[in-house]
């Protein structure tokens, strides 16, 4: 046995192996008489696009599940009768071992609390039989781990490695995690890259690209189709999930203003900023760091929510070049990443928290309608004082702010004059005046080209978040008035 490896209780290993090893001679003794062992249906395959995106398909596979191997359900029976074969049957309660560590695990409250708890209701033994269930369910997701991994031969060094991450499941207080988000339609010019010391940007390995395809095939939330097109994942690190039992939920963390979250969409806001490129997520997952809660062939153990965070018209831009960040382009997303969630640990943070969601919301409103009352709402986060006369001085220092940003494509006149034009264009929306909100839809450049009002009005946040990050002072707006309108010749300009 490898003496780095060692289980933190001893008694629940040594009743642990003795069944499962019992249920691997089981099972190897019914594989080969040929009988029948239930296959992995609807089973993901992995191909890759020319453009270097997964491309899955989803079918029968050849693949055994030997935890579905103990018991004989109807299809089962069907199948058996039809080859005509028969054979042994695995029975549980026949077991002295198996009985053995059911007495073991109702006698360990820590334990216990991880499977189906014993009620009024029981029968045998006193055995209720969802919580012998339970017990059984262990044992056989062992089994298939291990068979998986290492065959029927048995042994108890081996057998730690699957066994390890099981019992720690079930004596910790806490469950280290990570948190795994796929970035959709975006291809990376590296494998890794460290954003902070708790998150990173790394590719995703294949057996975890299948982990997370079958949790995706299942969901009416998402468009399969886009999901699938990530290579690489925003990845948190150092976080803990209170071991709850068998009331766990992995999802219980992520409520709409979970830290967490948070810290997601902040990345995916700089992103967007500094990229334009239409991008977003499908899938948050939970990756067990140090222990497991099932196995399920040999695939990483993997669990997670489906949602819609991607543009509405991202379907259609599959079919097109998928962009691509480079090495440098990628640091710099993660220096902004940085400076935002800075700003936010501030006292008056929640007000950068609230103009990322707004500009998230921006990118995803299938209504321009709405998105336009999310930038608006996220500059007056930003750059209102409370004060009156809001379009004016709005205007005025977002002008004043992008004079900070090196190269900006408009001068800071036109930006005084297009921010006024964009609350024109928000003042017909809330007023419902159909009209006016068609006539302000469009905004004309100074070249005489024109640009839609709401992309403008977005592109004009994310400038200010920029700005902001880049130089913290203004995010108090009295500064913007002091350190840049005041002690410069702007302001006439604008008058």
């Amino acid at each position: 046995m490898n003496n780095t490896l060692q289980p933190k209780d001893e008694q629940l290993f040594a009743l642990t192996c003795d069944i499962t090893q019992d249920a691997i001679a089981y099972i190897e003794r019914r594989t080969a008489a040929g009988r029948y062992i239930p296959k992995y249906h609807d089973w993901p395959s992995l191909l890759w696009t020319d453009d270097g995106m997964p491309d899955f398909s989803f079918g029968e596979s050849n693949l055994p599940n030997y935890t579905d191997s103990f018991g004989l359900g109807l299809f089962e029976v069907f199948a058996e009768k039809k080859e005509g074969i028969k054979g042994e049957t695995y029975k549980w309660d026949e077991k002295p071992a198996f009985q053995a560590l059911l007495d073991y695990v109702e006698s360990e409250p820590q334990i216990h609390k991880h499977f189906f708890p014993l009620t009024n209701g029981e029968n045998g033994r006193g055995k209720l039989g969802f919580f012998k269930s339970s017990v059984e369910v262990f044992i056989s997701s062992l089994t298939e781990g291990y068979v998986h991994r290492f065959g029927f031969t048995f042994d108890r060094g081996k057998f730690l490695q699957v066994y390890l991450p099981r019992e720690n499941a079930l004596v910790e207080d806490q469950l280290a995690i990570e948190i795994w988000v796929p970035i959709l339609h975006l291809a990376f010019g590296a494998d890794e890259i460290e954003l902070t010391p708790d998150v990173w940007v790394s590719r995703m390995p294949e057996d975890f690209q299948l982990a997370r395809a079958r949790l995706f095939r299942g969901s009416e939330e998402i468009q399969h189709g886009i999901v699938q097109a990530a290579t690489h994942a925003l990845i948190l690190k150092d976080y803990t999930l209170p071991n709850l039992g068998y009331l766990t939920k992995f999802g219980s963390f992520l409520n709409p203003s979970s830290p967490i979250l948070e810290i997601i969409n902040t990345f995916f806001a700089a992103l967007r900023m500094l990229m334009e490129a239409k991008t977003g997520y499908g899938q948050i997952l939970v990756v067990p760091i140090g222990w497991a809660g099932s196995y399920v062939a040999s695939l990483p153990d993997v669990e997670g929510v489906a949602l819609r965070r991607y543009p509405p018209d991202l379907g259609g831009e599959l079919d097109r070049a998928i962009p691509a960040l480079s090495l440098e382009q990628l640091s710099a997303v993660g220096v902004l990443f940085s400076k935002i969630l800075k700003l936010q640990e501030r006292s008056a943070g929640h007000r950068m928290q609230l103009a990322i969601r707004r500009l998230n919301n921006c990118f995803l409103r299938e209504d321009g309608e709405d998105a336009i009352l999310d930038a608006i709402i996220g500059m007056e986060l930003l750059l209102s004082d409370g004060s009156t006369e809001i379009t004016h001085k709005l205007a005025l220092r977002m002008a004043a702010l992008s004079s900070t940003i090196q190269d900006y494509p408009h001068a800071p006149s036109a930006v005084f004059k297009h921010v006024k034009s964009i609350y024109g264009f928000r003042s017909a929306v809330v007023h419902g005046d159909q009209k006016r909100a068609n006539d302000t839809r469009e905004i004309k450049m100074e070249d005489g080209s024109t640009i839609s009002t709401v992309k403008l009005a977005t592109d004009y946040l994310g400038m200010a978040v920029r700005a902001i990050a880049q130089q913290p002072e203004y995010f108090t707006p009295h500064n913007i008035d002091e350190k840049l309108l005041l002690k410069s010749a702007l302001q006439p300009e604008f008058e």
